[in-house]
């Protein structure tokens, strides 16, 4: 077997016990490349006044944007750690959004931010038939990763610890 396939193997292996465990990778450990970039400028993303957000609003910084719902026990544990990743990050650099899955309103992603107490993201509204249409797929949670053009370069796909030093440590050396 080839050194790269064992490692993507060993990788996997990895994902799936830790999965199993309930204790989810760093997501430096679980984050997967995108090639060629994925252009995701037709995402659907509205404010919770329903006014339409545009990833161009983001252009030249990196974007951490997490796919969630207040419904699902991997999002509510993993959103804490995108939380503290907010609070760590030089936002002129990367902006860390969650997208929530929540239907027909805002409301069940605003009680859950108000119970953790999470003030530092937007939370902003998605489309699970435009997010499968534009991705290519529909897990929650999910997390990709757009550069400073907006081109999509990174997934994880589950939960996983966005604010440990190793994580950090990899967005900014990507931001830089």
């Amino acid at each position: 077997m080839r050194r790269r396939q064992f490692i993507s193997l060993a990788a996997s292996f990895a994902a799936t016990r830790s999965f199993a465990a309930g204790n989810p990778l760093p997501a430096v450990a679980s984050v997967r490349p995108v090639m060629p970039p994925r252009d995701v400028a037709n995402l659907i993303m509205t404010d919770v006044d329903g006014a339409r957000v545009h990833l161009d609003e983001y252009s030249g910084r990196f974007v951490v944007l997490n796919f969630w719902a207040s419904w699902c026990a991997p999002c509510r544990s993993e959103m804490p750690s995108l939380s503290r990743l907010a609070a760590q990050v030089d936002p002129t650099k990367i902006v860390v959004l969650a997208l929530s899955f929540d239907k027909p309103s805002p409301a069940p992603a605003q009680r859950f931010f108000d119970q953790e107490g999470i003030t530092n993201l937007p939370i902003l509204m998605g489309d699970a038939q435009n997010m499968e249409t534009v991705l290519g797929w529909g897990l929650l949670p999910t997390t990709i990763v757009l550069n400073k053009s907006g081109q999509h370069i990174y997934t994880t796909k589950g939960d996983a610890v966005w604010d440990d030093s190793a994580t950090l440590k990899w967005l900014n050396y990507l931001a830089t």
